[in-house]
């Protein structure tokens, strides 16, 4: 299941920054500036009490949660030769499962994309640019989506792009060494 916390959007709400709830607390700013990006594993609970007495809020208005665990699996296939003897351009496939778990329902939903190698980022370097993208296979594979994730709010919708990203730049940093890798859709856009 999921569950995010609404430090962010509590401070933008209140104006207030992180060093002043920081220096009001004693709570570092390492550990709010990591809460207010979601970004942290775990949180101590002293620390949520400490935020919601402050705060003046309940600990539900300080988490969010939904019915739903979304994960990622990717894998780098292999160059396309086509494509190279065609454009000159290094491409390799790169597929993948989108797997939602709700109470009821497990659902594995294939993905499939790509990667570019574009090459040298800059004559200083040998740093190459890698363009990857990853979409839904199929249209009744949107039409899960469109039901279960698509509903959900902008903020969870970013977390789950963020676990995707994460997930397809570590299989490649696999696969590929000294590469700067750019994502260039975001999973929810279904065209």
């Amino acid at each position: 299941m999921m569950i995010r916390n609404n430090f962010a959007i509590i401070l933008a709400e209140r104006q207030l920054r992180i060093t002043r709830v920081a220096n009001d607390t004693g709570i570092s700013r390492t550990t709010l500036t990591a809460l207010s990006q979601n970004s942290t594993k775990m949180v101590q609970i002293e620390t949520v009490n400490n935020l919601c007495m402050y705060l003046d809020i309940s600990t539900q208005e300080f988490f969010s949660f939904i019915p739903i665990d979304v994960n990622f699996n990717v894998y780098v296939g292999e160059l396309d030769e086509n494509q190279y003897e065609a454009t000159h351009l290094l491409e390799y496939d790169l597929s993948g499962f989108m797997n939602i778990k709700t109470k009821q329902k497990k659902l594995i939903l294939p993905l499939i994309g790509g990667i570019t190698d574009i090459g040298t980022v800059s004559q200083q370097t040998d740093i190459n640019q890698l363009d990857s993208a990853l979409k839904l296979k199929d249209e009744d594979d949107i039409n899960i989506l469109e039901k279960y994730i698509c509903p959900l709010s902008t903020a969870f919708k970013a977390d789950i792009q963020n676990i995707l990203v994460e997930t397809a730049k570590k299989a490649i940093s696999k696969e590929f060494d000294n590469n700067d890798i750019s994502f260039t859709n975001n999973i929810f856009d279904v065209n």
